[in-house]
């Protein structure tokens, strides 16, 4: 038919008025000459956009997600799977109208808007095109925006990562042409692709430069990041002062941040400061310094709490956390005036077993980063070499300091050297407590009770996992002093198949390899092999499901069987962990397909725990969008079920905690305050101090109610539970 483009734009418009636009889709695709793209009509303009959205849906159209869907909802994805399979037929002229689309964009200067549509088509070549073709004067603006989008936009972690690699290029072609970039932006990049060589050698060429300064940041922004398996890998590809003259740049070319070297002995002086900061604690003194310095701690609050609560018949739950209070309430700042009080410390005394363990690991919490006063600090409570267990505080106390241990030198690592000396100590408390366990017989053995080797193992390898968080397979030494990973170390203690130390044990596992996914695939293997069919400590099962979750932190689509795995496991306890492995796999993504999955479990599973930890989680994935948090579990809030409406408490503190206005939020948990369940209020209370967390009655209103609220719950020895005080 010689007329057939013009029948199909004749019909596609016929089609367009009657609001049947799939098929006036169809039929423009193939009018050829006689669709125009740079028509601003109200026909072209809306097929454009359809087109658009047919492309995009074809791009992230995925046949898996849709073959695991429910019954009744199979007819629907046929017809899906029917369109799908149309557009791939007509992709071709799909992509021809895009290509005309991008070119109007481009003579237009609607760079921004071609760059959107882009990355929502997951067209690379596009990205790279738009980015090159918006001139000098915007290209910096233009890589930081699409930085921005790759980081906070896009869901597909694959394309995500591509995406990246295409800007690292478009940095370095930048680098080569101005003889400058936003150095910045580029570290970020190669720190989350993961390129240790090249980071190595972008941190000696901005030494070598005028841009010293900016290699100092870089390595400031590094260390907040707190991956402490890249920051070892970067001190061993980084040289000694003494062997940096030959070093080559990132293009090999001598051109860019290297163009005027400085002299070999001021660049020995700028590595040193650089090394000081990644290796030798400078950062973590900054932020110590900075948190002592400003340090508004009003006691007088500490006191009356403390008076009010001590007053009557004494409570262990209530002592505790008013000794956990304090220790939230000095966090970081080294301040211990309050329980180094002779009568404070009499009444700290009073805490008995696993109370006292917390008690003493506050101390922990209280001089967190001050990592050259350990040991000095905690020297009263730690266990000595000759008879661990023994000491005034008891095994609990001790226990307590190798955590308190942890939690100051927790990030501090196996890359510093108070850091590998802390692991060391630690590691070296987990065999004595070891030794001691296989010392011990029936009975009472010198005055340490039977089982006194457990909180002292407990707290030694809470610690070691502290210390070594993220760190991967790094070499300790075993009870025959042979080098063998830490995590080995760690399942041994595991597969002894005790509750307690096991516990401890799984739960450092989960934080040594921290986000490492598949890269810890035989850890993960043998961790599952043991909850699912070796044990029957409920304590252990849970513990190895949540350090598996920890495993999976921030891979996403990488950890999709596991998390199908367990959450189709009869156990709840692995469903338990499965929810948070969703919430940790796909943490700050907004994820739908994640949502859907945590939302369904939300009102479906049998188990109140699942439920809850469903609901919990729902904070963890829509971190990075608080906004849509309210809505979505506004319903939630409502359930008849307590253990749900804790969880959605729990989700809006976590979610959207930082909020610059959480008036939504903040609606939801002054219903859940009032709530007919002790521990659903404590939950409300809770989230809202999290949303409040640092916001004065000029700022936030609710603020002042808040506080009068919580001091009238705390006075309040008739009506408020012990959960809720």
């Amino acid at each position: 038919f010689e007329f057939k483009e013009l029948a199909a734009a004749v019909a596609s418009k016929c089609f367009y008025h009657l609001e049947e636009y799939n098929e006036s889709l169809q039929l423009a695709l193939r009018a050829g000459k006689f669709f125009d793209v740079n028509s601003e009509n109200e026909y072209e303009v809306c097929i454009i956009g359809k087109c658009i959205e047919a492309y995009i849906a074809l791009q992230n159209y995925d046949p898996k997600e849709s073959g695991n869907a429910d019954d009744m909802e199979d007819e629907e994805d046929d017809e899906e799977m029917v369109k799908m399979q149309m557009l791939a037929e007509m992709k071709p002229q799909l992509e021809n109208i895009l290509n005309g689309l991008f070119e109007k964009c481009y003579s237009k200067g609607n760079f921004h808007e071609a760059l959107g549509i882009a990355v929502e088509a997951q067209k690379l070549d596009k990205v790279k095109d738009t980015i090159e073709r918006s001139g000098n004067h915007m290209q910096a603006e233009m890589l930081s925006h699409a930085l921005s989008v790759s980081q906070t936009i896009i869901k597909n972690k694959a394309f995500r990562m591509k995406m990246i690699h295409t800007l690292v290029e478009l940095y370095e072609a930048q680098k080569d042409q101005t003889g400058s970039t936003n150095y910045l932006e580029l570290a970020v990049c190669l720190h989350l692709l993961g390129h240790v060589d090249l980071y190595s050698v972008l941190l000696i060429d901005l030494l070598k430069s005028d841009d010293f300064l900016v290699a100092y940041q870089i390595a400031f922004d590094l260390m907040e990041i707190q991956d402490q398996k890249f920051v070892r890998d970067l001190l061993d590809k980084l040289p000694g002062p003494a062997a940096v003259e030959n070093t080559d740049t990132v293009d090999g070319d001598g051109d860019g941040a290297n163009a005027n070297p400085a002299p070999a002995s001021e660049f020995d002086d700028r590595l040193s400061v650089l090394l000081a900061v990644l290796k030798e604690g400078k950062a973590q003194a900054v932020y110590l310094d900075f948190l002592y310095q400003n340090n508004k701690t009003d006691l007088l609050i500490l006191r009356t709490v403390k008076n009010t609560l001590s007053a009557g018949r004494r409570n262990s739950v209530l002592h505790n956390a008013t000794v956990i209070m304090h220790a939230y309430l000095q966090a970081g700042t080294t301040v211990d005036n309050f329980i180094t009080e002779a009568k404070n410390s009499k009444w700290l005394e009073l805490a008995s077993n696993w109370a006292r363990f917390s008690a003493t690991a506050a101390y922990g919490v209280i001089h967190k980063g001050n990592v050259t006063s350990s040991k000095n600090i905690l020297k009263q409570f730690l266990p000595s070499n000759e008879s661990p267990g023994t000491s005034s505080g008891g095994a609990y106390a001790e226990g307590g300091s190798l955590y308190a241990m942890g939690l100051i030198h927790a990030l501090d690592g196996s890359h510093s050297k108070t850091g590998s000396e802390a692991l060391k100590y630690l590691n070296n408390a987990q065999i004595d407590a070891q030794k001691l366990h296989q010392a011990m017989g029936p009975g009472d053995m010198g005055g340490i009770a039977t089982k006194g080797w457990e909180p002292l193992e407990h707290g030694a390898c809470l610690g070691m996992g502290l210390v070594g968080m993220a760190s991967g397979d790094i070499m300790m030494k075993d009870q025959n002093n042979n080098d063998i990973p830490i995590t080995e170390l760690l399942m041994d203690v595991v597969l002894r198949d005790d509750a307690v130390a096991g516990e401890a044990a799984a739960y450092a596992i989960g934080m040594t390899c921290l986000g490492g996914g598949l890269q810890h695939e035989d850890v993960v293997g043998r961790m599952l092999d043991v909850a699912i069919g070796q044990t029957k400590h409920e304590k252990l099962i849970r513990a190895l499901a949540m350090g598996v979750a920890m495993i999976m932190y921030g891979q996403e689509e990488v950890a999709q069987d596991l998390i199908e795995k367990l959450c189709g496991e009869k156990d709840s306890l692995l469903r338990y962990g499965g929810m948070f492995m969703v919430g940790l796999a796909y943490a700050g993504t907004a994820n739908n397909e994640a949502i859907r999955r945590l939302l369904r479990v939300a009102v479906s599973d049998v188990n109140n725990d699942v439920r809850r930890a469903a609901v919990t989680n729902l904070g963890f994935v829509l971190l990075n969008s608080p906004e849509r948090l309210p809505e979505l579990v506004e319903l939630l809030s409502e359930s008849y079920n307590p253990h749900v409406r804790y969880g959605s408490a729990m989700a809006l503190g976590i979610g959207c905690s930082g909020m610059s206005m959480a008036t939504d939020a903040l609606e939801l948990l002054d219903a859940l305050r009032e709530d007919k369940v002790d521990f659903v209020r404590q939950g409300a209370m809770l989230s809202t101090a999290m949303l409040l967390m640092q916001k004065n009655p000029s700022q936030e209103p609710k603020a002042k109610a808040f506080r009068t609220k919580l001091r009238e719950t705390i006075e309040d020895t008739k009506h408020s539970s012990t959960m809720t005080r």
